[in-house]
């Protein structure tokens, strides 16, 4: 149903004499760990890989890793709009109102691009999340090909949007 755009779980091997792998995750520092827990698992499908009473691990079906730790103190919880996690849809129309009823609020609008339909949302943490169905063809490159270009255009055009509202206001 989701796969993690812009951020993705990543294993790089470097040379086979070194035998150094990496891998790369997402942490999320939460206010309240049960409801942001939901808020993935439900709302975003993820699946949960480890629980405790204060972090979780969660992963896409593509393997991309979240990870949510309780936050010690409202310092770590300062959220603007990085990260920036963004995940493709298969209708989004039918996920924001799911994802609301989940805790999250719209962050502008829903917007129409000729490469699909893109939105953002807050979760209930205040993290920045998102959204993008992509068209079935977008200028003959098939969507679910992982061409980086959609990809990120996809989330840069959520993020500017907002961007430009906050400075449309802030101007007022």
């Amino acid at each position: 149903l989701f796969t993690i755009l812009v951020v993705r779980s990543l294993t790089m091997a470097t040379t086979a004499s070194s035998g150094v792998a990496l891998s790369l995750r997402v942490m999320l520092f939460v206010r309240n760990l049960p409801q942001s827990v939901a808020f993935f698992q439900r709302g975003v499908g993820m699946k949960i890989r480890v629980e405790t009473d204060r972090f979780a691990e969660l992963e896409t079906d593509s393997g991309s890793v979240v990870e949510l730790k309780q936050a010690e103190g409202e310092a770590f919880c300062a959220t603007g709009y990085s990260p920036f996690i963004v995940f493709r849809v298969s209708d989004l129309d039918s996920q924001i109102p799911l994802l609301l009823t989940l805790g999250a609020s719209l962050d502008g609008p829903i917007n129409h691009q000729p490469y699909g339909k893109t939105a953002a949302v807050r979760s209930p943490c205040g993290h920045m999340i998102g959204l993008t169905e992509l068209l079935e063809s977008t200028h003959g490159v098939q969507a679910d090909s992982g061409e980086d270009f959609a990809e990120t255009v996809a989330a840069g055009v959520a993020a500017k949007s907002r961007i430009a509202e906050m400075e449309s206001e802030a101007q007022k």
